[in-house]
């Protein structure tokens, strides 16, 4: 399934020196947030991923119809495309990059 990510340049350079997309830590625990939508994902940062993704009730709370959810577990590089630079006003930014 196909699902999206952003990230910073700072973020985007971690992931390709791990060899994996695996979040930062939260609760004591590494998290990857993926959006159903590229529109959801782009607004929380400027690099915009593309991930090739089958949620795992085990390892995810994915819920049909929900416009995220979180991954607890590394998801290889090869199922990680960049797929560009958003430019708009995104929230963590709060202003263009």
């Amino acid at each position: 399934m196909q699902f999206y990510h952003a990230t910073t340049a700072e973020g985007w350079a971690a992931i390709q020196r791990e060899g994996c997309l695996y979040g930062v830590r939260e609760f004591g625990r590494r998290v990857t947030y993926l959006a159903v939508d590229v529109k959801d994902a782009s607004c929380w940062a400027g690099i915009l991923l593309s991930v090739e993704y089958t949620p795992d009730p085990e390892y995810d709370n994915y819920i049909q119809n929900c416009w995220q959810f979180r991954v607890y577990r590394e998801i290889p590089i090869n199922n990680v495309q960049l797929m560009g630079v958003n430019n708009d006003n995104h929230r963590l930014a709060g202003k263009s990059q």
